[in-house]
């Protein structure tokens, strides 16, 4: 076995100075306060959770708040709430501006016994009083607005008495003068999201969910309470390269409205000539498939004139259609074929949106790619519309078109992320009805009381996907033992910041590596994960830009190298799960083993013998816990 030098810190540089300090999380805020509302939420014992208070006032003039944000008391006061004595919550709500635009929600949840208020209003009639102060903003400030808004909503709970609301419009000014837009860079909103705890929980599993995210897929964190649960999947999201700060705008919901973001460099008339195609879509679609129904009539009666035969009347769905002659017939069908012509060269982003695969396009008519070539030009400048990324492609194009990202969401989601639009999700959830249909879902994430996570591929298409590789299994191992060796110091090393730019790293290698094509490093990353990433919306965006600085991204796995007998170990140990009868079967041997882990190296003939032997031992009894293992998980969900 070869061994694998494990640097001390592979990369330590920092970002990259070439790129423009002033972007979109700037540019669409220049003018508007970032700090959109402060609200009360309460729970009243006969109208169930309900806005009380908002300043500025989101209340129309009969007093109900606008369509669009109708969920924010769900939101705020998150289910099982009752449980617990207070508790932070972060999520999203489309934008009342722009529907496909959101903006972002931080609620401070507390309980307090009713016989403590010193004004007791009528409508207490329970023995508690739950209540959140909620914050909306334009911008994903989780981490540093939560501590401050933890503050106010005790300072407010202090008073004991909720008619005393000057302190919270106090705030929302205190607040408004704090986050000045232009005083605001990409930084703030990573600024206290703990990632350190993400990797304690997950370990190894941490990769895997990285490349799980990249893979677009169905994918719930069922996690209590609500706080970790936000913080779990806000820190798995900034973990990403400029994703959390740039690239949730589109997150929220998915519709076909019109987006009337201003961008230097592009046209209002440009933005709604790409904005006109998305409208015409549906239209489209009905338009292909009423030319192939004309188009089979048509080619059934000229075969069956050709024979001697009149043709069969075609099948109308009304009396009035049953008149309808060939030749009206034909006329409509070109009709609608020069309408196909003037409108298909759109086509190109309907089929990037929906992710079409090589053999898809191989499959449809040549004169269908000849209408997608005609307009290149427009679909390459919608994508120069729609995105702003860095001099390496960041941020990708992860929650883009349907694919949705809510760090919680409450049951009244549900028919939201069951729809035909949403093509994709990453949410988090307490309630088990988010769980329940898990033939609709590709992964379920939970964590139990200790805080270990686990990771469940509930589609079995995934698990060959998201196998870990030797070189993959390295890298976790290192990001592990950087942060376990840093935890109770405040060296960068170890830090959020420190595990962030390693996985950037990671990211850049991936990258660098698919753009090479180069096939052996490629199954370093795992073969069938690069190809499932191949057919994502964020891939097929991203390798259609052309980016300066990406040529200098070394390509290949950092950590690749011949297996040892670590890999070994460190395969047990994933695959167990983390389980403590994994831990014990991986102990029975390291001691044996510990000198050709630590050195890479056997002496001897006789070491060889030995260390092979330790290794089959070994394997077979991880086969055997495995099966064991898996037999008892899967009764565990039967």
């Amino acid at each position: 076995f070869e061994s694998v030098e494990r640097p001390r810190c592979w990369w330590t540089e920092s970002s990259n100075s070439k790129e423009n300090p002033i972007r979109l999380f700037s540019i669409l805020h220049m003018g508007h306060p970032v700090i959109l509302h402060v609200a009360v939420i309460g729970f009243h014992h006969k109208k169930g959770c309900q806005v009380e208070f908002s300043y500025p006032s989101m209340s129309d003039a009969n007093g109900e708040i606008p369509i669009a944000w109708q969920n924010l008391p769900s939101l705020a006061l998150p289910d099982g709430a009752h449980n617990v004595d207070q508790d932070v919550i972060y999520f999203l709500l489309p934008s009342l501006e722009n529907p496909n635009r959101a903006v972002f929600g931080i609620s401070c949840y507390r309980q307090m016994s009713a016989e403590d208020l010193l004004n007791r209003s009528t409508d207490v009639t329970r023995s508690s009083v739950q209540k959140s102060v909620c914050v909306l903003t334009r911008l994903p400030l989780f981490g540093i607005l939560t501590a401050k808004l933890q503050l106010i909503t005790q300072a407010y709970f202090n008073e004991r008495d909720f008619a005393k609301v000057d302190v919270l419009s106090q705030m929302y000014n205190n607040l408004c003068e704090m986050f000045m837009p232009e005083a605001i860079d990409e930084q703030a909103a990573a600024m206290d999201i703990p990632v350190r705890s993400l990797v304690t929980s997950f370990k190894h599993r941490l990769l895997a969910l990285f490349k799980l995210v990249l893979l677009e897929r169905k994918v719930v964190f069922y996690i209590f309470p609500v706080h970790r649960l936000s913080e779990i999947i806000i820190a798995l999201i900034s973990l990403f390269p400029r994703l959390l700060e740039e690239g949730l705008f589109q997150a929220a919901a998915y519709s076909k409205l019109p987006i009337t973001a201003h961008i230097d460099g592009v046209s209002e008339s440009e933005i709604d000539l790409e904005l006109e195609s998305d409208r015409k879509e549906d239209h489209l679609e009905e338009a292909k498939v009423c030319i192939k129904e004309e188009n089979k009539t048509l080619v059934q009666g000229s075969l069956k004139e050709f024979d001697g035969h009149p043709p069969d009347p075609a099948p109308q769905p009304s009396s009035s259609r049953s008149a309808e002659s060939i030749g009206s017939r034909r006329e409509r069908s070109d009709e609608v074929k020069s309408k196909q012509k003037m409108e298909a060269g759109r086509m190109s982003d309907v089929e990037e949106c929906i992710g079409e695969t090589d053999t898809e396009r191989r499959n449809r008519p040549s004169a269908e790619m000849a209408f997608e070539a005609v307009d290149e030009k427009t679909s390459s400048r919608k994508l120069t519309c729609t995105l702003n990324t860095d001099s390496y492609g960041f941020p990708l194009s992860i929650f883009t078109k349907g694919s949705l990202f809510h760090p919680y969401l409450s049951i009244s989601y549900l028919d939201m992320i069951r729809s035909d639009s949403t093509r994709a999700y990453c949410i988090g959830a307490t309630n088990a009805l988010f769980i329940q249909r898990r033939d609709s879902i590709d992964v379920i994430v939970t964590m139990n009381d200790e805080g270990e996570g686990d990771v469940d591929i509930v589609n079995p298409e995934l698990r060959r996907a998201l196998s870990l590789t030797a070189a993959d299994l390295r890298f976790a191992d290192f990001i592990t033992k950087g942060v376990d060796a840093n935890a109770q110091s405040a060296n960068w090393e170890g830090g959020d910041e420190w595990v962030r730019l390693q996985m950037r790293a990671y990211l850049l290698s991936l990258m660098a590596t698919v753009r090479a094509d180069l096939r052996e490093p490629l199954s370093d990353f795992n073969e069938v994960f690069v190809d499932e990433w191949k057919l994502t919306n964020n891939y097929r965006i991203w390798s259609s830009g052309h980016y300066p600085d990406l040529p200098s991204a070394v390509p290949g796995h950092p950590f690749a190298g011949g297996l040892g007998v670590s890999d070994v170990l460190l395969r047990v140990e994933h695959s167990m799960g983390g389980s403590e009868g994994g831990r014990r079967v991986v102990s029975a041997v390291t001691s044996t083993v510990r000198t050709n882990i630590d050195t890479g190296e056997v002496r001897s003939e006789l070491d060889i013998v030995t260390t092979e032997f330790l290794v089959e031992v070994l394997m077979r009894a991880v086969l055997f816990y495995i099966s064991d293992y898996s037999t008892k998980r899967f009764h565990k969900f039967q």
